[in-house]
């Protein structure tokens, strides 16, 4: 593939700070754009003037405010390059950025759009104590990677003619708006399952200074995909048990509205928290279902998940998980292909959490396991089922502590049900010292032990 083929559109208004980096991570690529276009949206700093210090391949297209939207069509609208590759003023790209999607594109000519995850990162000058002070913070500028983010996109230039530009009537939320276009359409597409990109957290951040009405567009948004998405058949509920999830619940919720097939619903059934959970779920409120029941353990947590879901197709999510973003599209297609197919799983890949250090990791005696490495099948948060199973099946048996999934997995086998196990990582497991795995290691083993011992009497009875 021709690097010269790739145009970089950087919109800037007053982001003298940070402007410079911002276009050197540009330039730095490994494999370097052929230009990079900087459209100063009515700057009172001095923006423009350090835009026009770089030279070519950078040129500064000046123009009136007119709002970031119109910024961005502009840029799209004098790019040269068969490919536009977005980047805002005060983040940082990737030295690998375009060459890994770049690669994705030689390898499948078909593809029309390439994104990959973005990792934020605070700006030196932010105290310490302003960092991650509340919900929030947890919310919009998490340590979790991020899918789908602008800073990531890589399209043929071509698909702006196809479905549009950005539209110029909305000062927040525009770029979540284009890409629902984009799922709605058939166009070929691929996330990268990497962080290509670095956003910057600072005061200046637009979802800081207009919360609110950066929390009213994505409700807003999300209702009209929930509306599209339960007019079609089949429809999709997602379940999320919680208990003392704070820290990282908000990724969870995150990767499940950020699916490309959007799910019909999404259920957070919080068992008894006593930490934040609450709050950091009220910060999605119109875009889930919250549910608060007494402490009953997390059988019981699904089971009233399950209970109160509507969807034909029932998925779980564990709240310190993520799900990879073509997950229900690629099981409804495997699902709803064949109505005898019941049941669909796929593959789990691990990843330690972001605030573990290397010594903590190495303390773990999960890190040097080859296990904890490798993609494996079959996880909970893999899960796609028809709700009639579980009128056939039966609950998540509410007396175990744990392996109640397992238990639950080998009924249906037992009862003659078979798995469609489809062949990619659908979902992320993170490792951190509060997985089962780790802090309940031996009672994990006992709670397999009854459960195997379980299926194995009811195959021997079947057999007399």
């Amino acid at each position: 593939m021709n690097h010269a083929t790739v145009s970089f559109v950087i919109p800037v208004r007053d982001g003298a700070a940070y402007l410079r980096e911002s276009i050197e991570s540009a330039l730095q690529q490994s494999v370097p754009p052929l230009e990079v276009i900087v459209v100063d949206d009515g700057s009172t700093d001095t923006s423009a003037e350090i835009a026009e210090s770089f030279g070519a391949p950078v040129r500064c297209e000046r123009r009136g405010q007119a709002g970031q939207s119109a910024a961005r069509n502009h840029g799209v609208s004098v790019a040269r390059g068969e490919f536009v590759a977005f980047l805002d003023a005060d983040d940082v790209a990737h030295a690998d950025r375009l060459e890994k999607q770049l690669r994705c594109f030689a390898e499948r000519p078909e593809l029309q759009f390439c994104d990959a995850y973005t990792r934020n990162f605070w700006s030196p000058e932010i105290p310490e104590a302003e960092r991650g002070a509340n919900a929030r913070e947890t919310f919009t500028h998490g340590d979790a990677a991020k899918p789908r983010m602008i800073i990531t996109w890589l399209a043929r230039r071509g698909l702006f003619q196809r479905l549009g530009g950005f539209d110029e009537g909305r000062s927040l939320g525009e770029d979540t708006e284009w890409l629902q276009r984009v799922d709605r359409s058939d166009v070929p597409r691929h996330t990268l399952e990497e962080v290509l990109a670095s956003r910057r957290l600072h005061h200046g951040n637009l979802t800081r200074r207009c919360y609110q009405e950066y929390l009213r567009g994505i409700v807003r948004d999300t209702k009209q995909r929930l509306d599209r998405a339960r007019s079609a058949t089949p429809t999709t509920s997602c379940v999320i048990p919680v208990f003392n999830g704070e820290q990282y619940i908000g990724a969870a919720l995150e990767s499940a509205l950020a699916q490309s097939t959007p799910l019909g619903e999404i259920i957070v059934i919080d068992d008894g928290s006593t930490d934040d959970t609450g709050r950091v779920v009220a910060q999605f409120s119109g875009q889930v279902t919250y549910v608060r029941q007494e402490n009953a353990g997390v059988s019981a947590a699904r089971n009233r998940g399950v209970r109160e879901s509507r969807g034909d197709f029932i998925c779980f999510l564990d709240a310190d998980d993520r799900y990879g973003v073509d997950k229900v599209r690629d099981q409804l297609t495997c699902l709803a292909a064949d109505e005898t197919r019941e049941f669909s799983d796929g593959y789990t890949e691990y990843f330690w959490s972001e605030e573990l250090s290397e010594a903590q990791r190495n303390a773990d005696a999960r890190y040097a396991h080859s296990f904890w490495k490798d993609q494996v099948a079959g996880h909970i948060s893999t899960w796609m089922v028809r709700r009639r199973v579980f009128d056939r099946i039966g609950w998540f048996d509410e007396t175990l502590r744990f392996s109640e999934d397992t238990d639950w997995l080998l009924r249906f086998k037992d009862g003659g049900g078979e798995v469609t196990t489809l062949s990619q990582c659908l979902s992320y497991r993170r490792l951190h010292p509060d997985n089962v795995t780790a802090s309940h290691r031996q009672e994990q083993v006992r709670g397999l032990g009854i459960v195997f011992k379980r299926s194995r009497d009811r195959r021997q009875g079947a057999q007399r």
